[in-house]
């Protein structure tokens, strides 16, 4: 079994004190610091992304392991459209499809999940999440 904690994980992400003033120590990490990664099922010992349509809430795109990947120090999840029809706009894309190609759905993202890989009872969660758009960082989630 791999380690828990990622060795590229700073020294001073390793304990934190919560809003109930104990201490907590890090349990889990993946800095995702290794380009090229998968997730298919069975690539990956923490993370798997899913192939399927997330009906429940009515999704309009196809989640597909196809674009879920990891590129200098970061998890890069690529969300693609019917409307791309020229091949190679972004990096990661699997543009150019049809409709037909994406089980009747016009968009294709993915979705990484840890279910049944690691779960955890109480605790923080913390990410560091870069989103496209005129305000692109945001922390603290």
């Amino acid at each position: 079994m791999p380690d828990l904690i990622d060795p590229t994980t700073p020294d001073f992400a390793k304990t934190r004190v919560g809003y109930d003033s104990f201490t907590y120590d890090l349990v889990f990490s993946d800095e995702f610091n290794t380009s090229g990664r998968t997730f298919y099922p069975g690539d990956d010992p923490f993370w798997e992304a899913v192939d399927l349509w997330y009906g429940a809430t009515g999704d309009i795109e196809w989640y597909d392991p196809s674009q879920v990947t990891t590129r200098n120090g970061s998890l890069v999840i690529t969300m693609d459209s019917t409307s791309t029809t020229q091949s190679g706009l972004a990096q990661g894309s699997t543009a150019p499809f049809t409709e037909a190609d994406n089980h009747g759905l016009s968009y294709r993202s993915g979705m990484l999940q840890s279910w049944n890989k690691f779960c955890f009872s109480s605790g923080y969660v913390e990410v560091s999440v870069v989103l496209p758009g005129p305000n692109a960082e945001a922390t603290g989630y």
